[in-house]
């Protein structure tokens, strides 16, 4: 059994060493001569003269069978030999017996020359790729000064946070259609797909990581859109109350009534429930005071009523009210008012 298993292992790397030669397929001729085996052989070597990498292969003859010996740069040359000389009329069969070189400079030398080859082709494109790129840049600066100015964004939009947008979309613009056109300049435009197309699977994961972030800024597009404020107006979110001073792509800033700035997430804020002071003038504040228990109600109403109509500001209609809400005995530790 041991045997047997020692035989099938030594046999494999000769099945596929077989497998990988590859060998002419056409008949065999029944005469050679010396002389075709050297104009083989000349022809062959005359090829291999003609591509980098063979300058160490020597060729061998016999009968129409070809010997190859010495070093190639890398195994893909090796395997290449014994496609490129099947091909050569008159050939019986192939021995490969290239190895790979190991010599370090030979190795290096076609890799510095690509190196050489590569610096040269960037300097010779240095100039249209100045070019490209001064071009890209005028027309992304031309959008940016054009999404700066005021008009015609704040005369075409409902209000200043969908004009934001706007700028935004066409900075967008301008930077897609500066990038285009320096590819086209470079003639690189399907690289374009490819960066598209790149960007395309990558924001599909980013999207998926920055979720919140995106639904900010839908959230910001549709506050812009239903306007349940405009900026200065005095609203009430979550219980946070101020004066709107600005709606950005990912939250809403409000600025208390104490001087504090107040971000709160749009999404936060498209869900929440907005109270706006400002869009209707006339406002009704509701206090409570305090009196004794033992006071006559009805005089303390008409007292405080009286003292409320004196006031500048208060409306005719809908007049001052005073009510009744709460009796009882006066709650311990609890100041008590005057009488």
């Amino acid at each position: 059994m041991r045997l047997f298993l020692l035989i099938l292992f030594l046999a494999l790397p000769l099945t596929a060493t077989a497998q990988n030669t590859t060998q002419p397929d056409g008949t065999i001729a029944v005469e050679s001569t010396a002389q075709q085996d050297a104009a083989i052989a000349v022809r062959i070597r005359e090829i291999l003269h003609q591509l980098d990498g063979y300058g160490n292969v020597a060729v061998y003859v016999t009968d129409g069978i070809v010997t190859l010996r010495g070093t190639a740069i890398d195994a893909e040359a090796v395997a290449a030999l014994n496609g490129l000389v099947a091909r050569v009329e008159g050939v019986v069969a192939i021995e490969n017996a290239v190895a790979q070189s190991t010599d370090v400079a030979e190795r290096l030398t076609p890799a510095l020359e690509r190196i050489q080859d590569r610096i040269v082709q960037f300097v010779a494109y240095l100039p249209l790729l100045m070019i490209a790129i001064l071009a890209g840049a005028a027309v992304i600066l031309v959008g940016l000064l054009f999404a700066r100015a005021r008009n015609p964004w704040d005369r075409i939009a409902p209000n200043a946070f969908i004009a934001d947008i706007y700028r935004q979309i066409l900075r967008l613009f301008f930077v897609i259609m500066g990038i285009v056109l320096a590819l086209d300049l470079l003639n690189a435009t399907a690289l374009l797909g490819t960066i598209l197309g790149a960007a395309g699977i990558v924001g599909l994961a980013i999207g998926f990581a920055v979720r919140d972030t995106v639904e900010n800024f839908i959230a910001s597009i549709m506050l812009s859109m239903r306007q349940p404020f405009r900026p200065k107006d005095l609203v009430e979110i979550e219980g946070d109350m101020g004066h709107v001073i600005r709606l950005t792509s990912r939250a809403t800033i409000l600025l208390s009534l104490d001087g504090n700035h107040i971000r709160i997430p749009n999404a936060t804020v498209f869900k929440s429930r907005i109270v706006n002071y400002t869009r209707n003038d006339e406002r009704r504040f509701t206090f409570t005071l305090g009196i004794e228990p033992e006071a006559d109600l009805a005089n303390a109403q008409q007292i405080v009523l009286g003292a409320l109509k004196e006031l500048p500001f208060l409306l005719e209609s809908p007049g001052p009210s005073v009510w009744v809400e709460d009796g009882g005995p006066w709650p311990r530790g609890s100041p008590r008012p005057l009488p």
